[in-house]
């Protein structure tokens, strides 16, 4: 099996490391790698020591070079005004996706990660899914898997702390962006000191961040449509 995974940055899914020309991959993908291997028991990255070809990162740059993005998308029922943006991305990984798929011979999922962040745009989180959906089914890509906090990353992160029982917020309500009041970064910041990718990595690996703990809906509605195309692979896009 293979998975061509796309973010937004290095601290969500990764980067290539260029020195190695090898995926680095960020806190994202190693939820994406627990969701994999409870399901499977294979894990992606593990893999990827071994065979190098399991997991294809494809940087945003990629997806707006992928002459599809050139054909315009026309807000409607199915298209919300301004989510044009997710129907390209997602549409381009799809296209992406589906060409590793033939080429390789191998079923073939696509996770693409975006922010919803309602501090930065007015469409909603539902616009959001269903515009990724939408661009996937537009590919022709059955196996599509959108990623999106209702928030940001961070806020999924904090929910995975190990809150000890102790009462804490819902992460998918309570604004936490770069222009809130108390904003969801700061917040991870003053936990774990530094933000990048790679402290944030370590996080995960010793297990203060431990995406089994999250509770937020968008979260779980992320995992169950990873899970369900890994179980049927060839299904349509709901």
């Amino acid at each position: 099996m293979k998975f061509v995974l796309s973010g937004e940055g290095p601290t969500d899914i990764g980067k290539i490391d260029y020195a190695t020309r090898s995926f680095d991959p960020g806190p994202m993908a190693y939820f994406i790698d627990a969701v994999v291997r409870e399901k499977t028991g294979v894990s992606p990255l593990e893999t990827l020591s071994t065979d190098g070809n399991v997991i294809h990162f494809i940087h945003k740059t990629e997806l707006s070079d992928q002459e599809i993005n050139k054909k315009a998308v026309l807000p409607g029922k199915k298209s919300p005004l301004g989510t044009a943006y997710f129907i390209k991305n997602s549409r381009a990984l799809g296209h992406i996706a589906k060409e590793i798929a033939s080429k390789t011979g191998s079923p073939t999922i696509a996770v693409l990660f975006r922010d919803a962040d309602p501090t930065r745009a007015q469409d909603t989180y539902e616009d959001k899914w269903r515009s990724m959906i939408i661009g996937f089914k537009q590919a022709g890509f059955d196996r599509g898997v959108p990623m999106i906090p209702r928030q940001i990353m961070e806020a999924w992160l904090l929910d995975s702390l190990d809150w000890q029982g102790k009462s804490h917020p819902d992460f998918d309500t309570v604004i936490g962006g770069r222009h809130s009041a108390y904003p969801y970064k700061k917040q991870v910041s003053e936990l774990v000191g530094q933000t990048d990718q790679h402290n944030l990595v370590d996080q995960v690996l010793n297990s203060t961040f431990d995406q089994s703990r999250i509770t937020s809906d968008s979260y779980k509605r992320f995992k169950a449509r990873l899970e369900d195309v890994l179980v049927t692979p060839d299904r349509d896009s709901k």
